[in-house]
């Protein structure tokens, strides 16, 4: 399973300020949504690397969550937090590892 992770754009213009860069989310190789990552703290590559933010919270799609083959998803938030980006990753994989019902397969042919 390979995934292809995201971090938000940095925010520019007049009204910046107003608003926080996201962390990084992860799409499937075919573009549907797998997983984002949140936090209290804004998004500064330095911060991350560090681990001087607070904790962070994994949320992942789960596809099929009605019935298998569907095409909706349904956010999971898993209950244990992250501590770094890496950590949070690896939370991700794990989770689809043991869960492969809820990637995604075969949406094209059916939406619910």
């Amino acid at each position: 399973m390979k995934l292809k992770w995201r971090v938000g754009e940095v925010k520019t213009g007049r009204y910046r300020g107003f608003f926080k860069r996201s962390w990084p989310s992860a799409n499937f190789m075919d573009g549907n949504t797998a997983a984002a990552i949140y936090c209290d703290d804004e998004y500064y590559p330095s911060i991350a690397k560090s681990g001087e933010h607070s904790e962070l919270i994994v949320r992942v799609a789960a596809w099929g969550y009605k019935e298998p083959g569907c095409g909706v998803f349904k956010w999971l938030t898993l209950k244990k937090r992250a501590k770094t980006l890496k950590e949070a990753k690896e939370l991700v994989s794990a989770f689809f590892g043991k869960y492969p019902e809820f990637m995604p397969k075969g949406l094209e042919s059916k939406l619910c």
